[in-house]
């Protein structure tokens, strides 16, 4: 389905010393759907090819490459709650909105990318959640 390069993949988590799962967890999304991206059987989505770079940056780089900012977790991990409590099989839910609940609930923060992903996912802006601290941040 999708033209990825698996060769250079198990390169990259290999100079990174890291394995999917991990990268996985790094980027806040679920591993099934992770390893069906690596695999080529799911074409990754825009937001994912962010994250997926911005990870493999910080890896290569070091911290002091971070993109983006810091918010904290409890307002996403609410908005999340709140919105699969009204889903059919929450486990579809998070699945098909590539949210990682294990991921979500053990930080305190969470990476603006994250944040913009699940509320993009959710069709939510981040301001809603974060008021005017996303804005200021943002400006």
């Amino acid at each position: 389905m999708s033209d990825i390069d698996r060769r250079a993949v198990k390169v990259l988590l290999a100079l990174c010393d890291i394995d999917r799962k991990e990268l996985a967890d790094r980027l806040g999304y679920e591993r099934r759907y992770v390893n069906n991206v690596l695999c080529g059987s799911t074409r990754p989505s825009p937001a994912f090819c962010r994250a997926f770079g911005d990870a493999i940056a910080e890896l290569v780089f070091g911290e002091r490459f971070r993109c983006g900012r810091m918010f904290p977790a409890a307002p996403v991990l609410e908005l999340v709650r709140r919105r699969a409590r009204y889903a059919p099989r929450k486990r579809d839910f998070y699945s098909d909105n590539g949210i990682n609940m294990n991921y979500i609930s053990s930080r305190q923060f969470l990476s603006e990318a994250v944040v913009d992903r699940i509320c993009s996912s959710l069709g939510v802006h981040p301001s809603a959640l974060y008021g005017e601290d996303y804005e200021q941040e943002a400006s």
